[in-house]
């Protein structure tokens, strides 16, 4: 991809792995499916997601009506999440030849994450919609 947006859409059941650099990520309407994204120098926009298990590395985070799903993320923001239920969080820790370069050339810090200051937009005063993996 280097550096072009990457949209992925209506997939079920799918393995989809994006090991390239991509300025602006967008997410939406998959059904159990496992998903790797490369460093994303803007925005990954996860919508209308369920049963899915991602491994995120970009600028910007953020996910809207998702349910029961896993992201493990690499963010140099807090991550922002709205209309979402049962989400979990764990850091990014996927490997795959030449992500330290793409971390590089995306002018991304691999030590600064902030994967676990989430801002949930819709929280709720009974519990909470995320939980750390």
């Amino acid at each position: 991809l280097n550096s072009v947006d990457a949209h992925i859409e209506s997939c079920g059941g799918s393995s989809i792995l994006i090991c390239d650099r991509s300025a602006e990520c967008s997410v939406d309407d998959l059904v159990n499916c496992q998903v790797l994204i490369g460093p994303c120098t803007s925005s990954t926009f996860i919508r209308n997601c369920s049963g899915c298990t991602f491994w995120i590395v970009s600028r910007q985070f953020r996910a809207r009506d998702c349910k029961n799903c896993t992201v493990y993320l690499h963010s140099h923001t807090a991550p922002i999440i709205e209309t979402s239920s049962d989400l979990s969080f764990a850091p990014f820790c996927a490997e795959y030849p030449g992500l330290a370069a793409q971390f590089r050339d995306a002018g991304f810090d691999p030590e600064r994450n902030m994967w676990s200051a989430i801002y949930d937009f819709s929280g709720r005063a009974d519990g909470a919609n995320w939980r750390f993996q």
